[in-house]
């Protein structure tokens, strides 16, 4: 849980008043009950006016309600509100309690809705919700308050009442800014959480009020200021937390202590996370030990920060930004801060600050959105602000080649003075060459890091700094020098036929350094076509990649390299396409300077088309050694020798005929065709005569690889006389 500081005071002083406001409370409800118990009176309809003078309740199911007249809270009477009910008010009505409750509490999705009972309403049609002195403990959660004169008034001497996730608009009495808004409060202890405050005469008003939880709402668009506190013969309030609100577009002041005489508008405020912004000014302050960090002040008319009458102020971590009638004014004499530094102090009309009194105000450790600040123009008066926080910007390495790729680390620093720009404070980095990542950059303890990317250009790279005060040059923070350059091309010779009727493909790669640098460690990677194997020795293959380590390659060189593959018949279909990626890289410098020429992709096409081979032996002598290549692709143990060389009339001779389809297609209709030698007759079967001589076997089909072997018998006729 977090805490803030002045707050344990807040704790002991709420402590003994809620030990007074408990000992009251008792005395009230013993003298209730001897004048007899308080019993509620459930589901009272409307139309309302009049005493209520034991507790009841309004519920949804008579909504909309409608207050006729006048309505007080009284003698301990708890007034409940069911979630979704609308009140409509006659013109001039009130709800006051006067010492009693109310108990208002909507849901999300459920609000309660006090509004005015016409079908013109205009602001200041109904009186108020008036909680007054003498009121009890108090809840508006989850409401609509519209089209009062104000909207919720709290007496002086009541306190703890809680107005929390409300909407409060168009309320006021078109009279001036000491009455009249959204909420007009001069009781202490409030908690005013996660309101919506807009298009009132007045945002928030409270007078002499302490103790206050004041977090989370948004208070824009008002006639008058956003949030005051008012002295009003008594300090206007102190001992509060004022967090994480926005007060924006309002005609008055944003935020403001306003003092009279010798009463000091606030004292021992904490006022920290808020944006404050837009308004006619921002924040006026006079009080004491007041605790001022972390907000933003930024773009109102006025001046950012008005300080008088502020002993001990402490002033840190805020941003105070564009102005329009300077950014921190100090107008207190004899007063010094105690603490006035990490903040942000620029680009405000006049000065971004200003010392009106002749002592000395130490502002050591501010950013003024320059590196050079100076009295006269950044600052005026008597003020010590010197160290200053400036910007640096760190690179490592300061020389990267101009590849796209390479990186160098920044590291952005907003210090000074032993302080830091505030926490999260952002600064965008633009780069004249090559990227910057990220572009927006938060800063955490004064720093921040980000990553250079190269670009392909060489030359220096300037960086720019915008941080919403001034954009700031940073020249020359590195070099790109010129990258390495490796290119790659292939090309093939065509689809290849071995010796045995095997298929292939030989790839010639040509590998060129066409940069001005050596290449000292070159490696080609090719990604084989699908269906193909390696045959060679050179390369290093696995899992269908290649790869072959080249070394060195100085400028202008160009090798050249064979990647010699054999096409698996099993692992490819037709038609045939071949596609082969080839990839050229310096292992040892990361980078290229025309990447796109590192990869070169080769796709070839090629027709299937069947190769049908037949061989003929007649079993005498040696067989030839292109038949044995058929006998071996159909797996078949060459013919058997045995056949004379020399036959008579009368007897045989055997051909032995192979076949096969080399191919990559499958054949069909296949037909063998045999000529019958001359003095012989054909004596076998399975042979068609064709006439002439010509003798046919139908095979069929024959796939890729498939075959057999045949035989033509004839016998030899008889020889006739010369």
């Amino acid at each position: 849980m977090k805490t803030y500081p002045g707050i344990s005071r807040l704790r002991r002083w709420a402590a003994l008043l809620t030990a007074g406001l408990t000992l009251w409370l008792l005395a009230l409800l013993l003298s209730a009950t001897a004048a007899g118990p308080l019993t509620p009176t459930a589901c009272v309809p409307g139309p309302h006016s009049g005493a209520i003078t034991a507790s009841e309740e309004w519920c949804l199911a008579d909504s909309p309600h409608l207050v006729s007249g006048d309505v007080t809270v009284q003698n301990g009477a708890v007034l409940t509100i069911e979630p979704g009910v609308i009140v409509q008010f006659d013109a001039g009505t009130e709800l006051r309690i006067r010492d009693g409750s109310l108990q208002a509490a909507g849901a999300p999705g459920q609000v309660i809705t006090f509004t005015a009972h016409t079908s013109a309403p205009v602001r200041g049609f109904w009186s108020r919700i008036f909680l007054d002195d003498a009121a009890l403990t108090s809840t508006l959660r989850y409401c609509l308050v519209e089209y009062a004169e104000t909207g919720v008034a709290v007496g002086g001497d009541t306190d703890f009442h809680t107005l929390d996730h409300c909407t409060f608009r168009y309320n006021g009495d078109g009279g001036d800014w000491s009455s009249g808004g959204a909420i007009n409060s001069a009781g202490d202890a409030l908690t005013i959480t996660h309101n919506l405050v807009y298009s009132n005469e007045l945002g928030i008003r409270l007078r002499k009020s302490f103790g206050d939880v004041i977090t989370g709402n948004q208070i824009y668009d008002n006639d008058g200021f956003g949030l005051g506190f008012i002295a009003a013969n008594s300090p206007g309030g102190g001992d509060s937390l004022i967090a994480d609100n926005e007060i924006h577009g309002n005609g008055g002041f944003g935020l403001g202590f306003v003092p009279q005489g010798l009463y000091g508008g606030g004292s021992n405020n904490t006022i920290t996370r808020n944006r404050i912004y837009g308004n006619v000014a921002a924040v006026i302050a006079a009080g004491a030990n007041n605790i001022v960090t972390d907000n933003r002040l930024e773009g109102n008319a006025g001046r950012g920060l008005w300080v008088r009458s502020q002993p001990a102020l402490q002033f840190s971590g805020n941003i105070v930004r564009g102005n329009g009638l300077g950014g921190v004014i100090y107008a207190d004499p004899g007063n010094t801060p105690t603490a006035f530094a990490a903040n942000v102090l620029c680009r405000n009309g006049g000065f971004d600050l200003e010392n009106r009194w002749s002592g000395l105000l130490p502002a050591e450790g501010n950013w003024f959105g320059t590196n050079t600040p100076a009295l006269g123009i950044e600052i005026t008066g008597t003020v010590d602000f010197d160290p200053w926080i400036s910007m640096s910007l760190a690179v490592v390495p300061s020389t990267l080649p101009a590849d796209g790729l390479s990186t160098a680390a920044l590291t952005l620093t907003l210090t000074g003075g032993g302080h830091a720009a505030p926490e999260g404070y952002t600064v965008t980095l633009t780069a004249s060459r090559g990227s910057i990542a990220p572009t927006l950059l938060a800063l955490h303890g004064g720093q921040a890091p980000a990553t250079y990317t190269a670009g392909l250009q060489a030359g220096p790279v300037d960086v720019q700094a915008a941080d919403g005060c001034a954009t700031l040059p940073f020249s020359r923070v590195l070099t790109l020098t010129t990258a390495l350059d490796l290119a790659v091309t292939k090309s093939d010779g065509g689809l290849l036929i071995g010796p045995n009727k095997e298929y292939g493909i030989e790839y010639t790669i040509l590998v060129s350094n066409v940069g001005p640098l050596t290449a000292t460690a070159v490696i080609v990677t090719d990604s084989l076509p699908a269906g193909t194997v390696y045959t060679g020795g050179a390369w290093g293959c696995a899992g269908g990649v290649c790869s072959r380590s080249l070394g060195a390659l100085n400028p202008g060189l160009t090798a050249a390299l064979t990647l010699p593959l054999r096409l698996n018949r099993t692992a490819i279909s037709c038609p045939l396409a071949l596609t082969n990626t080839v990839r050229v890289a310096d292992a040892l410098y990361g980078g290229d300077a025309n990447p796109a020429d590192n990869v070169f992709t080769l796709t070839r096409l090629f027709d299937c088309l069947p190769d049908l081979v037949v061989v003929k032996n007649d079993n005498v002598g040696p067989l030839p050694l292109h038949a044995r290549r058929v006998f071996g692709l159909l797996d078949l143990a060459p013919p058997q020798l045995g056949q004379a060389a020399c036959v008579s009339p009368g007897e045989t001779i055997s051909y032995t005929i192979a076949y096969i389809n080399s191919g990559l297609l499958t054949a069909t209709q296949v037909v063998l065709t045999e000529t019958l030698p001359d003095h012989t007759s054909y004596t076998g079967s399975g042979w068609t005569p064709a006439g002439g001589g010509l003798y046919t076997r139908s095979v069929g089909t024959l796939s890729p690889g498939s075959g057999g072997v045949t035989h033509f018998i004839v016998r030899v006729d008889s020889v006739p006389p010369d």
